[in-house]
């Protein structure tokens, strides 16, 4: 399932990010443990984390079939997933922000440019702002750093961001746009297994 692949990508790499940047993420990542390939997200130490998944198919005990051939926007639990997603593209965003790099272009359409997650991302490693404010493992100290005038205010709201999303998915349930790159694809669930993360190779520097 490529998108499931993608979003685990998202988070193991937010995750080092937030740990180099000493930063402690408004809505909490949870990475996969023993038993469960996915992670999750949760908005606070009180709510149940929201899986950054889809639940096992019942009529299909094979993981690496789960779904084959199924639109996401016909999935089970897809209102779940869309919150998450929602939560994890906040995150991302809130993170640039914290860098003064938010937005990454200038406009209008925060929520859209916050659902472009692997953009943000890139934007976020390949920027030479990165890691110039210390954060100290603190939120807090943040709101000092806005107040002062070195970041501007965060306006951008998880409602907005999943409305964005959810209106995407409308489109595609009419027939407007067609979602192939969202359709669920065979051998995904294979390359989540064992420590929950897709092994790449390393890339050798030339040179």
């Amino acid at each position: 399932m490529y998108v499931i692949l993608g979003l685990s990508h998202v988070t193991h790499l937010l995750t080092l990010l937030t740990d180099y940047l000493s930063l402690k993420l408004p809505y909490e990542i949870i990475p996969p443990s023993r038993g469960i390939s996915h992670p999750s997200i949760r908005k606070s130490q009180t709510t149940k984390p929201l899986p950054l998944t889809f639940p096992p198919d019942p009529s299909n005990p094979s993981p690496s079939k789960a779904w084959v051939g199924r639109k996401l926007k016909d999935m089970p639990q897809l209102d779940s997933l869309i919150e998450a997603m929602s939560l994890l593209a906040w995150d991302i965003a809130w993170v640039l922000w914290t860098q003064q790099l938010w937005p990454p272009i200038p406009t209008r359409e925060e929520p859209l440019e916050a659902c472009r997650l692997a953009r943000n991302l890139l934007h976020l490693v390949s920027s030479s702002k990165i890691g110039r404010i210390s954060h100290a493992s603190t939120i807090e100290f943040l709101s000092t750093q806005e107040s002062l005038g070195k970041l501007p205010q965060f306006m951008l709201s998880v409602k907005s961001v999943q409305e964005v999303i959810s209106a995407a998915l409308a489109e595609e349930k009419s027939g407007d746009v067609e979602g192939g790159g969202w359709d669920m694809v065979e051998g995904g669930e294979e390359v989540l297994r064992g420590d929950g993360w897709l092994k790449l190779n390393p890339i050798n520097s030339q040179g």
